[in-house]
C-alpha cells in the first residue's frame, strides 16, 4: 500500500508530466530535479574515482538537528532528524548515521569523519557501518543538507 505522501508526489508528478501546473512552477520542480540528479552523478563519480575519500562535506547553512516524533512501523517513535532549508520535515536518523552526521564539521574529510565513526567497531561491523556512512552522505548530499565540494564527471 502507498503512503499518502506518496500518492501526492505521484499525483504532482501527473500533474507536471500533463502540464497541468503554472508553468512557473513547473520549471522550479524541473529545477530542483535536475539538481539533484547533478549531484547524483558527481557523488557516483567521486565514489568511483575514489575522490570522495579526500572531500571535505559540510552541513548546508541553516540544517540543524532536531529529535522529532516520526512514523516507524507503524506508530510515532521519537528519532533525531536532520532538518534543513530544503527538507523542514526532517530527514529521519538511525542513532549511528545521526552521530556520522552530527560529526560532518567542515574541517574533516570523509575519509576521517568515517575512520571516526567505525573506531572501535568489530571490522564486520565496521564495514557495515561505513557502507551505511556513505550511503547516508549520499543521500543527505543529493537532498542538498550536505555541501560535499564535487566537480562534473
Amino acid at each position: 500500500m502507498r503512503s499518502r505522501a506518496s500518492h501526492r508526489r505521484g499525483y504532482e508528478r501527473v500533474v507536471i508530466d500533463r502540464g497541468g501546473a503554472p508553468p512557473e512552477y513547473i520549471e522550479s520542480v524541473r529545477a530542483i530535479e535536475a539538481g539533484r540528479e547533478l549531484r547524483q552523478r558527481r557523488f557516483e563519480s567521486a565514489l568511483a574515482t575514489g575522490t570522495l575519500a579526500a572531500a571535505v562535506p559540510a552541513l548546508t547553512a541553516g540544517a540543524t538537528f532536531e529529535r522529532r516524533a516520526v512514523i516507524g512501523d507503524g506508530e510515532f517513535e521519537l528519532s533525531d532528524v536532520l532538518v534543513s532549508p530544503q527538507r523542514r520535515e526532517g530527514i529521519p536518523l538511525s542513532p549511528l548515521l545521526a552521530r556520522f552526521a552530527a560529526s560532518i564539521d567542515g574541517n574533516r574529510t570523509v575519509e576521517a569523519l568515517i575512520r571516526d565513526l567505525v573506531a572501535g567497531l568489530e571490522p564486520g561491523h565496521a564495514e557495515t557501518a561505513a557502507r551505511a556512512a556513505v550511503t547516508a552522505l549520499s543521500l543527505l548530499y543529493v537532498d542538498g543538507a550536505v555541501r560535499i565540494p564535487l566537480t562534473d564527471p
